[in-house]
């Protein structure tokens, strides 16, 4: 039969209940902040892309607008993937995650602040949502890396079911809490959105994570590119991913 994931070596060793029972996943405070955290970042994402591509079309009524709005959130993330990659690997993994929501924390103001005011002019906006873009790129990353290192390996399995179920909720309800916030406040929604990323800030300060590790004997673009090369060496893993 195949195998569930491994995770981290740096996964704490498992502690057991009071009454000596096997340990509950509900007793993992990290991992509790963990997707709270998360949770919350997913969905004020989602609200974001909606809440911006209707006051954006709203305001010009050009479908051109709304692929900029696409091109400049996906954009950061294609240019900083490798850069994001490597720092979750190297440096402390929640403050990433807490730095990278309080930069769409302030992303979000700062639009909100330019619509509620009436400017005419979009431009600022764009120019926001490549900062909440490249947030976005060094948040993904991080939090991927952050979730084996939170629980003991047997509570492994149930804990990525929990996360991802938590994601998939954030992706469907995010959406839809837009809509419902726009109908009845429009452009203050986005500071709806900015208080989403910063209680995901506050989640994800108290938790203790392992840091992430320098690949030893990797500099330069050899450590940008190292990952391709364990793709290449490891095909369960490009099979996985395709």
């Amino acid at each position: 039969p195949p195998r569930p994931p491994r995770p981290s070596p740096d996964a704490p060793a498992v502690s057991p209940s009071p009454d000596g029972a096997a340990p509950d996943l509900l007793r993992q405070r990290d991992f509790l902040l963990f997707v709270a955290s998360r949770g919350a970042s997913v969905t004020s994402a989602q609200m974001l892309t909606v809440a911006v591509g209707w006051s954006i079309y709203l305001r010009t009524g050009d479908p051109f607008d709304l692929a900029l709005v696409g091109l400049f959130r996906f954009l950061p993330v294609l240019l900083l993937f490798l850069w994001a990659g490597m720092a979750a690997d190297r440096f402390d993994r929640p403050r990433i995650v807490g730095l990278s929501n309080a930069a769409q924390a302030l992303s979000a103001i700062l639009i909100g602040l330019i619509l509620v005011s009436g400017a005419p002019a979009v431009w600022p906006v764009f120019l926001l949502l490549a900062l909440h873009g490249a947030a976005q790129a060094f948040l993904q990353p991080a939090q991927q890396a952050m979730l084996p290192g939170l629980v003991p390996r047997p509570l492994w399995p149930r804990a990525v079911a929990v996360t991802t179920s938590v994601i998939k909720g954030g992706q469907l309800g995010g959406p839809a809490l837009a809509g419902v916030l726009i109908a009845l406040a429009e452009d203050w929604t986005f500071f709806v959105i900015a208080g989403l990323s910063v209680a995901a800030t506050a989640a994800a300060a108290p938790i203790r994570a392992a840091p992430g590790r320098e690949p030893a004997g990797e500099r330069g673009a050899g450590q940008l590119l190292a990952g391709f090369r364990h793709i290449r060496r490891t095909p369960i893993v490009l099979g996985a991913i395709t």
